[in-house]
C-alpha cells in the first residue's frame, strides 16, 4: 500500500465517522422535535383545562356573591323591621309614661 491508498482509507474512515455522527445528531434532533410537539400539545390541552377551571371558579364566585347580596338584603329588611318595631315600642313606652 502506498501513501495515497492510506490517505484515501483515512479520509474514508473520517468521512464515515462524521457521517455516523451526523446521522446520530439528525435522529436525536427528530426525536427532540417530536417530544417538543407532544409537550406543546399537552401544554395546550392543560391550558384549555385550566381555562375551564378558571371559568368555573368565576361562575361559582359570582353565584356566591349574588347569594351574599341576597342574604344581606334580607338581613337588612329584617333589621329595618325590627328597628321599626323597637321604635313603635319605645314610642308606646314614652306615651304610657306621660
Amino acid at each position: 500500500m502506498d501513501a495515497m491508498q492510506v490517505l484515501l482509507w483515512v479520509i474514508a474512515l473520517l468521512l464515515g465517522t462524521i457521517g455516523y455522527f451526523l446521522k446520530f445528531i439528525h435522529s436525536e434532533h427528530k426525536t427532540h422535535i417530536k417530544e417538543t410537539d407532544e409537550y406543546k400539545q399537552h401544554t395546550s390541552e392543560e391550558i384549555g383545562r385550566l381555562k375551564g377551571k378558571i371559568e368555573l371558579v368565576e361562575l361559582e364566585s359570582r353565584a356566591k356573591y349574588a347569594q351574599i347580596q341576597e342574604t344581606t338584603q334580607i338581613e337588612l329588611r329584617n333589621l329595618a323591621q325590627n328597628v321599626g318595631k323597637l321604635t313603635d315600642n319605645v314610642d308606646k313606652l314614652i306615651q304610657s309614661k306621660f
